[in-house]
């Protein structure tokens, strides 16, 4: 059996390596230093060079090459970081594949030639800083309420998965407390707040923030947006509503 590289593929690597060798080191290290990931200028220049959507079928934009070959170029981004080979990497394995391979003919055709324009991103949402990517260990969970709002999802989320939030955008947002936790993670009471109100970053005017109006540092760092505020406590005596509203749930 002959594992050597065959004159195509040797050329695809040689690519690959010239590529990010030479255009990628400072951009990887300007996203590992931020948490940004890879700009749509970034992903566009993938696209033309042919890196993404390496061994996905051309009837859907990609190359129609074998595994192999994207793992050949693959294995050239990731040698530089994996920051930068993730786009590679989420386009020729995983959430691409399980499209391609699972999805109807009209999900495949919306996501994957827009994907390997570098036009859309894809992923999968199976990791948590606790827990890794082992899948038996994630906290996170997403119920669908079928029964009174079909069209509703109740998903339970940490400050770990909070905190980097960009674009989610709930309808409605809970916040509980905001308590002396996880501070070696977040370093300080004040980047533990930030990270679990960023839930309410995207909200606007329409939506509603639930908040423990119990709590003096939840009360204390409200955002000052359209958003609607509704407050709810456990004493007897129910927290004075805040400005602009004129109720409060009780519970006891």
């Amino acid at each position: 059996m002959d594992f050597q590289l065959n004159e195509q593929q040797q050329q695809l690597r040689e690519t690959a390596r010239r590529y990010s060798r030479e255009q990628l080191p400072e951009i990887a290290e300007k996203i590992e230093r931020t948490g940004e990931p890879p700009n749509k200028a970034l992903l566009k220049q993938y696209a033309e060079m042919g890196f993404l959507g390496i061994n996905v079928a051309e009837r859907f934009g990609g190359l129609g090459l074998g595994n192999l070959d994207a793992l050949i170029v693959l294995e050239q981004f990731a040698k530089v970081s994996s920051a930068v080979a993730f786009p590679v990497f989420e386009s020729c394995v995983g959430p691409a594949r399980a499209i391609e391979r699972f999805a109807d003919e009209k999900l495949a055709n919306d996501v994957l030639p827009a994907m390997c324009r570098g036009e859309k991103i894809v992923a999968v949402a199976m990791s948590e800083p606790e827990a890794g990517t082992a899948l038996t260990d994630l906290k996170t969970r997403a119920e669908l309420n079928g029964d009174s709002c079909p069209d509703a999802y109740v998903v339970e989320v940490s400050s770990f998965q909070a905190h980097a939030i960009r674009d989610f955008h709930p309808r409605f947002a809970v916040i509980l407390n905001i308590q002396p936790d996880h501070l070696d993670w977040h370093g300080s009471l004040g980047a533990y707040a930030e990270a679990k109100l960023r839930l309410a970053r995207n909200m606007n005017a329409g939506d509603w923030l639930v908040y423990n109006g119990d709590d003096a540092e939840v009360r204390a760092r409200l955002p000052r947006t359209a958003v609607g505020l509704l407050p709810f406590t456990f004493e007897p005596s129910e927290p004075a509503p805040p400005e602009g509203e004129d109720f409060a749930l009780s519970i006891h």
